[in-house]
């Protein structure tokens, strides 16, 4: 016989702060991008200044190093061989990449924005990945 109350499984191997911290600046970033409710810190500062919205875009890059660096630790210790890694952190990027294309762009590709916010995430991913797997221990 079971109780009324939802039985809650643990996910192995989750870091939750760090899934709380993304989620936190998720919600940030929408009430940013949505005009930020007419509050001063939920909007991007003049050149001079910083408020929360200047720093979801730093929040998020410190968020994939560290995201990085635990997946690529359990990936060692599952044995996975570096090339493999390798090919994942291409793909991934270079998916990142894509997304950013077409999300900002569309199918306007006479006036393409090369470098947005996902663009700088997927150059920065496939960067710092190859990086740390051929230069790394």
């Amino acid at each position: 016989m079971t109780s009324g109350a939802p039985c809650r499984r643990k996910l192995k191997g989750r870091l939750e702060s760090l899934d709380t911290f993304r989620g936190f600046c998720l919600v940030l970033m929408i009430f940013v991008n949505s005009g930020g409710g007419g509050y001063w810190w939920l909007d991007h500062s003049a050149w001079n200044g910083l408020t929360v919205a200047d720093l979801l875009f730093p929040w998020f890059m410190w968020i994939m190093g560290v995201s990085m660096a635990v997946s690529f630790k359990a990936r060692r210790e599952q044995r996975q061989m570096r090339t493999q890694m390798l090919h994942q952190v291409v793909v991934r990027g270079l998916k990142l990449i894509t997304i950013g294309l077409f999300l900002a762009n569309g199918h306007h590709m006479y006036r393409w924005r090369l470098l947005g916010v996902l663009q700088y995430f997927g150059v920065s991913y496939i960067w710092v990945g190859v990086v740390v797997l051929v230069a790394g221990s």
